[in-house]
């Protein structure tokens, strides 16, 4: 059982946020 933890970047240059998406696999 593995836990994969995805940073994705989304929004603006200066404006920008993080989203956090862990998937177990």
């Amino acid at each position: 059982m593995a836990v994969k933890i995805r940073l994705a970047r989304k929004g603006r240059k200066r404006k920008a946020y993080y989203h956090i998406v862990v998937a177990d696999s």
